[in-house]
Formats: structure tokens, sequence, C-alpha cells
């Protein structure tokens, strides 16, 4: 007797249960749907991608199967992803995690998927995978920029900040498998998944503006210093815009996106633009905020460059994603391995909201020796908590009259202002920070020293506002946040560096809340410095070698 096998339950797409439940009749209502609870996990892209529809710059979640069958979903398919930490969400595109053939232009990719954790227990892999490659099925990979729209950088520096032990080690090691990740550890954030039957509709009007970085790449620096006339700049700039919009992207107000650009400024002194891997500016990418869109009434957007309109106008303050949600550390990691945890302790609490940070003040004093790497640990820092750097000298802003050096400060603070969230880097600080020792009347010395403290007590702070934006609603009927319940219009953390600590005004080095003393390096470790250094500058290189050989000539 043949044993009849019970059949499967058909598998019902949720865009057909939506229309079959918009149909008139008289039926009870669905029950409501569950989310998908994954672990948060985070793509990496070795070769890039670019622009493409499922490339680094765009938005999409990497789901295993066995998801995509429970949101009864296909691949390409609208899904609600929310950040169960602050209940942000956004909508973007699932795709089926290890399939080769979505991107054709990363199609011939190659690489091995790799094993690491972004901020220390973010799990990565490699996108697109070699071939279908087994994954864990309870972790959801999303695209660096959805993750930072998402929140999730903030999200996980509160979990290590609530951790004890050394929680950011993840900043001083070239290994991505740190002591967290490797030790089996239940830190972990957490993705809800909903389908998404209703795609957004199309903005009619898009306004986005230029991220503001301090470094080289920005447009005001290229407009300056490229060799490229002013329109012939901006065809480029409409030209890479036009083509990442050539897909659907969903959007909301604040969000962040990007596109990769590879013009130089033209000038051949300019380490940044001749360095051939730029450590410091991943990908060579410019940043644009979105500042606007039509209709208002929608909390998220679907633009194309065919159906929206795109107006580009002026210049924004925005964090920008983290370093390590791009690519692994590598070798670039400072020698003061100490140095970098301590201060990336230190300033990571001001970057959680909490309703204590407006009365402290993150200002932290660097001090070491000539060439012992203060300014590369600030940086490396800044990169992996995705901060900006403006960074002035000290000797600038004393003028003929020491008297100008408090309103030279006041002026740079405010310049500083702009590039918020930022750590504002005053190398060789002596300068300011040993007045008293100046000549002049004792009354005025002092007077001079309390109007500079009075500048750094000024401008150094956060300012956390309750954002009231529009919140959108999952296929359940509830609410889900499109921008964090708190936000920061200004974020000013000052790091000061000098040679010594003596001989400075105590009312000035009562503003620093944290003194960190950096140790001079031996021969090896700044040999190893000069050659981080200058890897991949040829021209400098080979000035350099050329230097060495002229010289040995008179050895």
């Amino acid at each position: 007797m043949v044993e009849m096998r019970q059949r499967r339950k058909p598998l019902v797409l949720a865009s057909t249960q939506a229309l079959l439940d918009s149909l008139p009749g008289d039926r009870p209502p669905p029950p409501p749907q569950e989310p998908v609870r994954l672990k948060a996990g985070v793509l990496r892209f070795p070769s890039g991608g670019g622009g493409a529809e499922f490339g680094e710059l765009a938005s999409f979640v990497g789901i295993p199967a066995p998801t995509l069958r429970r949101l009864a979903v296909v691949t390409g398919t609208p899904v609600l992803v929310k950040n169960t930490d602050n209940n942000v969400g956004r909508i973007v595109k699932a795709v089926l995690f290890g399939n080769p053939s979505l991107d054709k232009s990363c199609s011939e990719h190659t690489d091995q998927v790799v094993s690491g954790h972004a901020m220390g227990f973010l799990p990565c892999r490699t996108f697109p995978a070699t071939g279908f490659t087994s994954m864990d099925e309870d972790v959801g990979y999303v695209s660096p920029l959805l993750a930072f729209n998402l929140g999730l950088p903030v999200s996980c520096l509160k979990l290590l900040i609530q951790r004890e032990g050394q929680p950011f080690k993840f900043c001083s090691r070239a290994e991505e498998m740190d002591a967290t990740a490797s030790s089996g550890s239940d830190l972990s954030l957490h993705l809800d998944l909903l389908p998404c039957p209703q795609v957004p509709k199309y903005a009619l009007h898009l306004r986005v503006s230029v991220v503001r970085i301090p470094d080289c790449g920005v447009l005001a620096s290229l407009k300056i210093n490229s060799s490229f006339g002013g329109s012939e700049y901006q065809d480029m700039v409409d030209q890479a815009l036009n083509e990442y919009f050539k897909f659907d992207r969903f959007l909301a107000r604040g969000d962040v996106f990007g596109i990769q650009n590879s013009w130089k400024c033209g000038s051949s002194c300019c380490l940044a633009c001749n360095k051939q891997d730029n450590k410091l500016n991943p990908r060579n990418m410019i940043y644009f905020k979105v500042t606007g869109m039509e209709p208002s009434d929608e909390p998220i957007l679907r633009v194309n460059c065919n159906e929206t309109a795109l107006v580009l106008g002026g210049a924004a303050s925005a964090a920008i994603p983290p370093y390590s949600f791009f690519a692994s550390s590598g070798n670039s990691v400072p020698l003061h391995s100490e140095v970098v945890e301590h201060l990336a302790s230190v300033i990571a609490p001001a970057l959680c909201p909490s309703d204590i940070l407006p009365k402290i003040k993150f200002s932290t004093f660097l001090y070491g020796p000539p060439g012992c790497g203060k300014r590369t640990v600030v940086r490396h820092v800044a990169n992996h908590l995705g901060l900006h750097v403006v960074e002035c000298s000290c000797h600038d802003l004393m003028t003929s009259s020491e008297s100008g050096a408090p309103t030279a400060l006041a002026t740079t603070f405010k310049e500083a202002q702009k590039y918020s969230p930022c750590i504002i880097l005053l190398r060789h600080f002596d300068a300011i920070g040993n007045a008293s020792s100046n000549e002049g009347p004792q009354s005025e010395q002092s007077g001079i020293a309390s109007n500079i403290e009075s500048v750094i007590k000024q401008y150094i702070g956060q300012r956390w506002v309750a954002k009231d934006s529009l919140p959108g609603k999952d296929v359940n009927g509830s609410s889900y946040l499109v921008e964090p319940e708190c936000v920061s219009s200004l974020q000013i953390i000052l790091v000061a560096t000098a040679d010594s600590s003596e001989g400075m005004q105590q009312s000035i080095r009562r503003c620093f809340r944290y003194e960190i003393d950096m140790k001079t390096m031996n021969e090896e470790q700044r040999n190893k410095l000069i050659s981080e250094t200058l890897q991949g500058i040829p021209k400098v290189a080979d000035e350099l070698s050329l230097i060495r050989f002229h010289f040995s000539e008179y050895l």
C-alpha cells in the first residue's frame, strides 16, 4: 500500500495576501503578523560596487532563504527593517544572501567570504559571496549606509559603554576577531523585519545638501583647487547622482547617502589625493544628506532620476559611517593601542543621548614628546567613531598681541561647529596654555587665561533635543521612527595636544576633564610609523629615495 504524503500548504506572498485582503467582502480581519527578529550584522564590499543596485552605497538587507519564506517575500522585495534598540525603521529591498547573480556588476567577484566584527561585535560578511555559502540563519546583514541610518553605531556604543573590561579594543587591534567576539560574548543588536506590501510613493521633489567634511575631497576644496572648471565639476556631480538614482532608492528625511568620486584636487603636495590606499577616507566618498522631500506627509519615499526632481543645494553637518563598517582595520593601527582605547572610551559617551550630557564637557588634554603619534591617535579614533576632525595649530591663533588669542580661539570653535559632530584638535596647545610665562603684567596674563577658559567652556558640549518627526506605520499599524527620538544639533569634542604639560595655567588646565600622557616611541616604532605614512604615495616616495641616494654619496 502506497502511503499518501500530505501536500504542503502553498506559500502566499505578502503582496498577494494584501491584495486579497483589500477586496470587498465580509471576511475577518487578518491576524497581526509577527516580525522576524534577527541579530544585526554588516555587509562589506572589498571591491566597492559603487552605486550599483546592490553595491556598497546602496541600502538593503541580506537574509537567508528561511527568513524570506517566513516573511512570504521573494528576493528584491521591499521589507521594513527596524532597529529594536531605538525603534528606527527603514524600507529597503531584501536579497537572498549568497546569490552571486543579484548584481551583474559584481558577478566576477571572487573574494572569499570573510568573518569579522565591526565595532567589536557586529558580525560581518563579504557581499556578494562566492557561490551559496553557509551563513547563520539568525543574522540579518545590512549594508553599511543602512546600518548607519538605522542608528546602529550609537546602539553599539551604548552596549560597549555598559560593558566592563576593555570594550574598545576593536579600535586598537589589527585583527577583527577581538576579545569580545572570540570569547563567545552575548553582545548583540537585533533587527525586526516585516513585509511591506505597499511600496512607497515616488518622491516628486528631493532636496539634498553636501555633508561638510574638513578634508581634501569636499566640494569646496574641489571647486577651489581642481583643474576642472566649475561647470565641468558640477556636471560630474550631476552625472554621478543620476547614475546613483537610476535604481529606485528608498529615502527618509535626514538620511545620509554617498557617491564615489574619482577626481582629485590637482595638488602634487596633497597626501590625501596622492595616497593610493587612503585609509582615512575609504572609497573616496562624497556624502549627501536629505534635507527635504515632497510630498511631505510621507515618512519614506521612493526616489528615481526619471520620476523625481533632484535639487542639490548648500552644505549640511552630519556624522558619517564609521570606517569599520566598510573595511577591517588591517595593519592601519596606531602603535599606542592603550592610548587609542583610553581616548575612545572618553569620547564614546558623548555620542550617546543622555539627560546629563549637556552638563558634561568632553575635553581631553593629550601630551607627549614630538613625533609620538598624538595626531594619528586622534584621527584613528575619530574614524572608528564616525566623527570629523577639525585641526588647528595654536601657533596660528597667537597674533601679534596675545590678547587676541581668545578671539581667534572663539572663531576657530565657530568654524568647527559647521562640521558637527566633530573633534576639534588644537595642536601645540602649550602656545596658548603657557601664556602666563610670557612677558607682561601678571593681571593681563591672568585675564587672557580667564578669557581662554571662558571660550573653551562656552563652545564645547552637546545639545540634545527631542525630534518631532513624522512616524511611519508598519503592516500591523504600529508606529516606528524614521529619526531617533533625541538628536544633537551640536557636538563639539575638544582634544588639545602638546609636547609637555609643564607650565600650563591651572585655570586653563581645569577646562580638561581628562588628561592622557603618551610615552615616546622607540626607533622601531618610529620607522614603522614613517613607512605607513609614506606608503602608497609614489611621488613622495620617489623623492625620498632620491634624497637618500644623494645623501649616501657624502657618507
